[in-house]
């Protein structure tokens, strides 16, 4: 099975309040302080803060168990139609949409037979019967198929070798280990029931309850069941696939409480990040899930205890592939992000400590190894940049349409070209952003800024391809706020929505937060011009 093992947990935590928001995982600095600690790793808030070293706890596992059933939901309908193939340009995009009466829907079962047979079936014995017992009834097989053919792709990102496509698939059939074949039809019934037919919802709910449960049960929360030694690439995988059912079906009152579960699995196990398989494309789909998050609510990312030695000596080989490129400038970004926000929330707690009115005190945040930092992280951006072989350059420059010249078009071979240059325009964002003692004008940086926001977006909107479009919501939502002119705000937005309907990815909170950027920086720009 897997190439890495899990080991037996020394203490484990199930904690989850009535309102549904799961605890961080506090460090245990925070806890001799006894203060609240937002759970951020290697480094909490707190404790850069008040500049201590934050010691993080050994094991400390935590997931939520949420369930929305009812009673009386348990019931398993047949859908109504298919949901949208990304293969099918013509596909409908947009909840509720039905299919042209030229194209048959494709139906679920094969009508007398198959939907009275198994029809009374509640949702939830379904969710408890083998893979294969429970691949017999229509909706679930066509469910599965629906993973396999458009959402395994969003996990194959950066992945040559379609690891949640083909191993996740094959692996999800073994009756030993169903967690796998649990996380996928719930994540696929999730989506389905938000672009297509709404009545699959509770098949959603009763394989999630079920996965969580088999979580729990690897950890040795619940009865005894199948040992989880050699398993760690399925649980993390399976933990992977649950957040994002989380994030679609918008359940989660707090963004920290999506990832916590996969965290767990992916910090406590060894994961040779030199080698390829389950457990390492589980890994880069954690990370790049956390970079998104933390984009998009600006906060740190937690990077799971690995050996990243390897990762730094293959920036420099010309024998690696292109996906593995784009996973080097996840790792790159991740720290990036780290140290951008880390020095954000030090200098907002010093202003806010020593007062406004001494803002040179803030100079406090430049000693000791902060410039060192930077100079590594910007090093290491011009490094992966500087060995890029030419499949990174645009293929064409062409204009995908006339109206939409305002984003600069680049045309990309690859899925995994456009993330990972879309990744590295936001790491040289956010070193400019932070630049501890940089000489460059403040004009100057922002025009710099402006292009590289603008070469995310265009990359965005030239590639039409749904696995980039769904990782690039992140970096979108963060470096939108940077767009100056209405016209490419409002193209921003325009665009947000149209990639959102196919994926039905969650974009109110982030639009609004665009928005009010966008206000407060009208409002500068006006102070300004009045006092010039």
């Amino acid at each position: 099975m897997s190439d890495v093992s899990l080991p037996r947990p020394s203490k484990l935590q199930l904690c989850a309040d009535q309102s549904g928001i799961l605890p961080v995982l506090a460090c245990d600095t925070c806890r001799r302080r006894k203060v609240k600690c937002d759970g951020v790793t290697p480094t909490c808030g707190n404790c850069v803060k008040v500049q201590v070293r934050c010691e993080q706890p050994t094991v400390d596992y935590r997931f939520l168990v949420q369930t929305n059933l009812s009673p009386t939901s348990h019931s398993l309908p047949l859908p109504t139609s298919s949901p949208p193939r990304d293969d099918k340009p013509d596909a409908p995009k947009g909840p509720g949409a039905k299919r042209p009466r030229s194209e048959p829907s494709p139906s679920v079962g094969n009508g007398h037979d198959g939907h009275h047979h198994h029809g009374s079936l509640e949702a939830a014995e379904l969710a408890q019967q083998p893979p294969r017992d429970a691949l017999t009834h229509p909706t679930v097989a066509h469910l599965f198929s629906h993973y396999i053919v458009v959402l395994a792709p969003w996990y194959d990102l950066n992945d040559a070798n379609n690891t949640f496509g083909n191993v996740v698939a094959i692996r999800a059939l073994d009756s030993d280990l169903p967690v796998l074949f649990r996380a996928i039809i719930a994540f696929s019934a999730c989506h389905w029931s938000r672009v297509t037919d709404a009545s699959v919802q509770n098949v959603a709910l009763s394989f999630y309850s079920a996965c969580i449960k088999d979580l729990l049960r690897a950890l040795g929360m619940s009865s005894p069941g199948p040992s989880s030694t050699g398993f760690s690439g399925e649980f993390l995988a399976a933990s992977c696939l649950l957040r994002s059912y989380e994030i679609l079906s918008e359940s989660m009152q707090s963004p920290q409480c999506h990832l916590l579960g996969a965290y767990s699995f992916s910090t406590t196990i060894h994961i040779d990040l030199s080698a390829w398989g389950l457990a390492q494309a589980g890994f880069w789909n954690y990370l790049r899930e956390e970079i998104t998050v933390g984009l998009a609510y600006d906060r740190p990312v937690r990077i799971p205890s690995q050996d990243f030695t390897s990762l730094h000596k293959m920036i420099t080989c010309s024998t690696i592939s292109d996906d593995m490129r784009a996973n080097l400038i996840t790792y790159i970004l991740a720290r990036t992000v780290n140290f951008h926000f880390a020095q954000a929330q030090q200098a907002t707690h010093l202003v806010q400590v020593q007062g406004a009115e001494s803002p040179g005190r803030v100079d406090q945040l430049h000693h000791g190894g902060v410039e060192s930092t930077w100079e590594e992280l910007k090093s290491d951006v011009q490094l992966w940049t500087s060995h890029l072989p030419s499949t990174f350059e645009p293929f064409s420059l062409a204009p995908k349409r006339a109206h939409f010249d305002l984003f600069p078009s680049k045309w990309m071979i690859r899925p995994w070209h456009v993330s990972a240059l879309q990744y590295v325009s936001i790491a040289e964002i956010l070193l400019l952003l932070s630049c501890p003692s940089s000489t460059l004008p403040d004009q100057s940086r922002r025009s710099q800024i402006q292009q590289l926001t603008l070469r995310v977006c265009g990359l965005a909107f030239t590639n039409d391809n749904i696995a980039a479009r769904v990782n690039a919501f992140g970096p979108l939502i963060f470096c939108g706020r940077f767009l100056t002119t209405r016209e490419h705000q409002d193209a921003l937005v325009n665009m947000v929505v149209d990639f959102s309907k196919p994926t039905t990815w969650p974009i109110k909170d982030g639009i609004s937060k665009l928005k009010e950027a966008w206000r407060s920086y009208d409002v500068a720009e006006s102070r300004y011009t009045n006092a010039t």
